[in-house]
């Protein structure tokens, strides 16, 4: 038995070159346990409570994964003010830094709770970014579609609170801005139990889900609208009949308002939110709560007015009817995306991904139109595998991967499904539930995926994020899915091994994080060494390389099978060891003997016993190959016996075949039928 190194570290390129090892896709060269090694990128832990200063720490409650390789993450809302966190995620090698934070508003009157919904991003270049969050209110009216406008890189402080983001009172500010329908807004908004939201960044929309599986709509608006708040300045405050003039201001009974640059108005409060009453055409009181009693107000002055929390109604665009009602609980956690998916009826055409408890859907965006009540592309099915794969799953959480083509949900019992809208179809069953502590840990890179607590999932050209929010677990995990072999995109392929006349029996692998990281996919291919792609055929069994035909030469591709249940971590390769046994190969028994062979008539091949057996002679092989390893002769000690012979007389007398000696010293040849003409590679083996 032979076996030879792949020496995979010893010259690695991106570019196919058969004489060098080749990584493709995001298999890279990386440092782990002072040992360098070839993989995917290992999981990461982004520790976003440790990351935020103490005055904004962030306990996530949504993340969103940019296309720009930027990861927002924010927390609960307390006191009508929200943190968002920034880090930036390489979406090649994994590498995370963390920038900072800022503040957005949210309505607060009346001491609103906020159910955050959705969490959605524009970020191109480094200004001027938009962030979209869906909420519902303990407040209903103060539930639904914000947006945080003129969004700037460098309002991500790392020390302190981080930048606020005050309500609008204008046009186009550096503020918190609040959609809503015009022809419905403030105290009469209807988007008020959002489900998520589905960004179109292709037609400047944001489409915002609002309702329950059996009546439910898209509330849609613009992305890159003009947003504007309306200031009336100058208002004159009448103390004798506690009222403002505010000529044709459109407001009803109980609009929220606020007031700012109060000037006089003693019983008033300046930068305060109030709420409209007694109203008529031109002028209304108003109130410190809905449908309380009118603010007495002692002496005469000016204010400027606007609709509280920034409201507007510049963004509308339309709004649908009740959709179609769904199969299951429609899910509440950010559970919605854009799709182009490749497979289904809808194949090639711009669709929301959106999921219920139990289904998956699929419908074309463009379906979604002023009034829609019906939905003719909506395709869906079960979140089931085939039988005796998955027991009674409920979907907690879902995303969609236009890059995989494929949903992953989170079931109630944190283990992670990978599916396409099909029924009855499950790809990948992976991750784990997992008490492991995170939180300024430095292993934690290597911890694998899997939490106790995760209140949103999303993926980003194949990365996964899962925000994790039990103490200890505050932060992300991150794991790169698409370079699971599934997908065929990141592996490592060896040089082309010299394997003179190899019958293959093992490949054998130096690792990392052995016990921990996933298990390998090996390929082998004996030709077609001028291309990276085909020929390759899997090795069914680990290790075991039996069933793989005699070659002289050889190329091992590896992938990583890392989407199972545990850890899901991928695998860190050092080195493969190949282990063959060469058809030139002579037993460890015996030696070829020059002195006893010539190439006359006959044409002889002769060997020694340099090694007695432990009991007695075994059946043996002779084989002879040409210069081009073209095999010649594959004889045996017992079907062919006529044509070998034995001497314990060191050549002086030659015996027939029968049974060879077993003493250190016998000759054995090999007679050739008829001279072969040309120079041999012989070989004497027990097999």
């Amino acid at each position: 038995m032979k076996y030879v190194k792949a020496d995979l570290l010893a010259n690695v390129v991106s570019s196919y070159d058969q004489t060098k090892t080749t990584i493709q896709g995001r298999a890279q060269s990386k440092v782990v346990n002072s040992n360098t090694v070839l993989g995917p990128p290992l999981n990461k832990f982004i520790d976003v409570f440790g990351d935020t200063a103490a005055s904004s720490q962030v306990t996530g409650v949504l993340s969103y994964l940019s296309p720009n390789g930027r990861l927002f993450t924010i927390g609960a809302e307390v006191g009508g003010v929200a943190p968002i966190s920034l880090h930036t995620v390489n979406l090649a090698t994994g590498t995370t830094a963390f920038v900072g934070t800022i503040r957005m508003s949210l309505a607060d009157t009346a001491a609103t709770t906020h159910t955050l919904r959705s969490l959605k991003v524009i970020d191109t270049g480094t200004t001027g970014w938009r962030i979209f969050l869906a909420s519902s209110g303990s407040v209903l009216i103060n539930g639904g579609q914000y947006c945080v406008n003129k969004v700037d890189l460098a309002d991500f402080l790392a020390v302190g609170a981080g930048t606020l983001f005050p309500f609008g009172t204008g046009s186009d500010q550096k503020a918190t801005y609040f959609l809503q329908d015009p022809s419905n807004i403030g105290v009469g908004q209807l988007n008020v139990a959002a489900a998520g939201s589905v960004l179109d960044t292709a037609n400047n929309r944001i489409y915002t889900h609002n309702g329950v599986s059996a009546t439910h709509q898209y509330y849609v608006y613009s992305t890159n609208a003009t947003l504007n708040c309306p200031l009336s300045v100058g208002l004159v405050i009448d103390s004798a009949t506690d009222r403002i003039t505010h000529t044709a201001h459109g407001y009803v009974d109980n609009t929220p308002i606020y007031l700012t640059n109060l000037s006089g108005g003693a019983g008033l409060t300046n930068n305060t939110v109030y709420f409209v009453r007694n109203s008529t055409a031109n002028d209304y009181q108003v109130s410190t709560t809905t449908g309380g009693a009118a603010v007495n107000i002692t002496t005469n002055g000016t204010v400027d007015v606007c609709r509280a929390f920034g409201t507007t109604g510049d963004a509308w665009v339309h709004k649908t009817g009740n959709l179609p009602a769904l199969t299951g609980t429609l899910v509440l956690l950010d559970s919605e995306d854009y799709a182009l998916p490749a497979h289904t009826a809808n194949s090639g055409f711009p669709c929301v991904f959106l999921c219920t408890s139990t289904n998956l859907y699929l419908g074309r965006i463009s379906e979604l139109t002023s009034g829609a009540v019906t939905w003719p592309s909506l395709v869906t099915s079960n979140i089931l595998g085939s039988v005796n794969q998955i027991t009674a799953p409920t979907l907690a959480q879902a995303t969609w991967s236009n890059v995989l083509d494929r949903a992953v949900y989170l079931t109630n019992t944190n283990i992670l499904i990978m599916k396409q809208v099909v029924n009855n179809v499950i790809d990948k069953i992976f991750g784990r539930a997992s008490n492991i502590y995170r939180e300024a840990m430095p292993s934690s890179d290597t911890q694998g995926l899997g939490g106790l607590i995760f209140t949103s999932i999303d993926i980003e050209d194949g990365w996964i994020s899962l925000n994790a929010s039990t103490v200890g677990q505050r932060g992300n995990i991150l794991c790169d899915l698409r370079s699971d072999n599934t997908f065929d995109y990141s592996y490592i392929v060896s040089k082309v091994l010299d394997t003179p006349l190899a019958a293959y029996r093992f490949l054998a692998s130096w690792r990392e994080l052995a016990n921990d990281a996933s298990a390998l996919s090996i390929y082998y291919r004996t030709s077609g060494f001028g291309s990276i792609s085909g020929g390759w055929i899997s090795i069914p069994f680990a290790g075991d390389l039996s069933s793989i035909p005699t070659a002289s030469q050889i190329q091992i591709k590896i992938g990583f099978n890392t989407l199972t249940l545990g850890a899901s971590i991928h695998a860190q390769v050092r080195e493969l060891f190949l282990g063959f046994e060469s058809g030139t190969t002579i037993s460890d028994n015996w030696e070829f003997s020059d002195d006893f062979s010539d190439n006359g008539v006959p044409s002889r091949t002769t060997f020694r016993l340099k090694k007695a057996y432990a009991s007695t002679v075994p059946q043996l092989y002779f084989r002879a190959y040409d210069l081009s390893d073209a095999l010649l002769v594959n004889h045996n000690t017992v079907t062919q016996i006529a044509q070998f012979e034995y001497s314990t007389t060191n050549g002086v007398s030659w015996i027939p075949m029968g049974t060879i000696p077993n003493t250190v010293g016998t000759l054995l040849r090999y007679s050739f039928t008829s001279p072969p003409g040309v120079d041999i590679r012989p070989g004497l083996k027990e097999s």
